[in-house]
């Protein structure tokens, strides 16, 4: 056994050494705490950069569907910024879809030719968030371009070389996945924060992916069910011998007189289709017609009762039950701002010279009250009323349309009522609304493109 005093000691040369490795690797782990302790913080600060650059982008995107909702459901023009240009004669953002008019969603088997058979593209919406420029009167700051009528290519807005930007795109889409329904739309909006607000492109280096995010649209018909005669009414109808009536549409079947009490056509002109026999034009006692001759009724061909109607969101309401003339003023101001789809509350008497809606929009004119023209005047579309009385004595009346009175009405001297299956189509594409359709958004946040 070697006792205590036989133990050989290490040099102190050696002993140095082995300390001032400790020391080095004690100092390397407290460099490398302190390393760790620092990194923490800033990995938590480009994550918390990365989830903010994301909410902006889907912020952007949201945006983007928010206000292509507010100009489809804004029947004004739209500038080439897309500002409401109220009293101009310009194109809707609703119009630019593909297509154009007649209806790229086709509403009541009308004659548009849905929309996966046009150029899905065609109008874009884009904006870009820089500061200041011009941009919609809701949005400072914002700069957008519409997109041309008929899907001319759109032009971005300019972007800056510097800092990123905050933009936006819109497109029209077919509906995915594909349903068959004329009736459906999708639109496919893009956000990004990117210096030339392109957020079509893929991301490139260390930009963050565009976030996407696409809903489906369903318009709301302004009347989803037509009448089937150029003239209809809930009670009697009388004509005097200088009225024509005609309806040439073979889709309503040609009726010209529909009334649910007696007819006094009074030697009036009715003309249907070629070769029907004259005892087919004229529907009378129509006990079920007769039934729904109450304000409620209307719902029959509207959807809805009158009042739940008018807030649709195309649906201008007008108040007529004080003075006559400052209703007259206010229809023709929303005729001018592009209104079809009108509902008066009240009486509504038009003077001598109107001029309501056109060959290429016609109007749906709902009065609660009685519906009263003098002529000489022109009326294109379809008007309901409580009772409808038309005096052409002191100049013609040309109503490319129908007339549908819960009451009785009356027409005499020069009154001509045509009733076509152009203007039936045309009325079928006035839209009381676009809607999102239930159950059909969807979003991603990650740079894979939806389909």
């Amino acid at each position: 056994m070697r006792s205590a005093s036989s133990v050989q000691r290490l040099p102190g040369a050696q002993r140095g050494f082995m300390l001032l490795g400790l020391v080095g690797l004690l100092t390397l782990l407290g460099l490398l705490a302190a390393w760790g302790q620092a990194a923490l913080p800033l990995s938590t600060l480009q994550d918390g950069n990365r989830l903010a650059v994301a909410l902006q982008a889907r912020s952007a995107a949201e945006s983007g569907l928010a206000l292509a909702m507010q100009l489809l459901n804004d029947p004004r023009g739209a500038g080439p910024q897309c500002e409401a240009l109220a009293g101009e004669p310009q194109a809707s953002w609703w119009e630019r879809r593909p297509g154009g008019a007649p209806s790229p969603l086709a509403v009541g088997g009308g004659a548009g030719a849905g929309l996966a058979g046009n150029g899905v593209q065609a109008a874009e919406l884009r904006c870009t968030r820089a500061a200041g420029g011009p941009g919609p009167a809701s949005a400072p700051g914002w700069r957008c371009t519409c997109g041309a009528q008929g899907g001319a290519a759109v032009t971005p807005p300019a972007a800056s070389s510097g800092p990123v930007q905050v933009s936006f795109s819109v497109r029209w889409a077919a509906p995915s996945p594909p349903t068959g329904d004329t009736e459906r739309a999708d639109l496919d909006a893009a956000g990004c924060v990117r210096v030339d607000g392109d957020c079509r492109r893929p991301a490139r280096g260390a930009e963050a992916p565009a976030a996407r995010q696409r809903v489906g649209l369903r318009v709301w018909p302004a009347v989803p069910r037509l009448p089937q005669a150029a003239w209809t009414a809930g009670r009697s109808i009388q004509l005097s011998a200088s009225v024509e009536l005609l309806n040439s549409d073979a889709a309503s079947g040609g009726r010209v007189l529909h009334a649910g009490g007696g007819v006094d056509a009074g030697g009036a002109v009715l003309q249907g289709l070629p070769g029907a026999p004259q005892a087919d034009l004229v529907l009378r006692g129509d006990r079920a017609l007769a039934g729904w001759a109450t304000q409620l009724g209307v719902a029959r061909w509207l959807g809805s009762a009158p009042a739940a109607w008018a807030r649709a969101p195309r649906v201008t309401q007008l108040d007529c039950s004080g003075a006559a003339s400052a209703c007259r003023g206010g229809l023709q101001r929303a005729l001018d701002d592009g209104a079809q789809a009108l509902r008066v509350v009240g009486d509504l008497q038009l003077q001598p010279g109107f001029r309501v809606g056109s060959e290429a929009r016609p109007v749906v004119l709902v009065v609660d009250g009685a519906l009263q023209l003098q002529g000489p005047g022109e009326l294109h579309g379809l008007a309901m009323a409580s009772s409808i009385q038309a005096d052409g004595d002191a100049g013609p009346i040309q109503w490319r349309g129908a007339a549908l009175a819960l009451g009785a009405s009356r027409a005499r001297g020069r009154v001509r009522v045509e009733w076509t299956p152009e203007v039936r189509e045309s009325i079928e594409q006035v839209v009381a609304g676009v809607l999102a359709a239930p159950g059909s958004w969807r979003q991603t946040a990650g740079g894979e493109a939806l389909p």
